[in-house]
């Protein structure tokens, strides 16, 4: 298997998990919410922590929800009390994020057009010889 093979398969097996991991956003409306940043979880890693917002928001029905954002920032993003706009498919406030939902087209644009851009890199990648 080539490299282009390989970078397109392994490409293909992303977008698969990312597709199937987005389901519930497909099948329903999107809603939006006003969310509060209650705090910031703090995770260790080999280059220094990392920090998520803590989110409680409250959906169309009127529960409240918590949820820790899935966006790592090397410091706290946004202050305590501060305001943040959350997405989630309708009747599903479980899967709130506070990527909106042209960022996460952006992922998906982003990793369709990466096999092609791996082949054009790779004759200026390869030694000369």
């Amino acid at each position: 298997m080539t490299t282009a093979a390989a970078t397109a398969f392994f490409v293909a097996l992303v977008l698969v998990a990312l597709l199937i991991q987005d389901l519930p956003w497909f099948r329903a409306p999107i809603r939006s919410a006003l969310g509060e940043v209650r705090g910031h979880k703090a995770q260790g890693g080999e280059t220094g922590d990392t920090y998520r917002m803590i989110i409680e928001f409250a959906d169309e029905t009127g529960h409240d929800h918590i949820f820790i954002d899935g966006m790592h920032h090397n410091m706290p993003w946004l202050p305590k009390d501060a305001i943040v706009e959350v997405f989630y498919p309708a009747g599903r406030p479980d899967l709130a994020r506070s990527q909106t939902p042209t960022q996460r087209r952006r992922l998906y644009l982003s990793l369709v057009l990466l096999p092609s851009l791996w082949a054009q890199l790779q004759p200026a990648l390869r030694p000369p010889g």
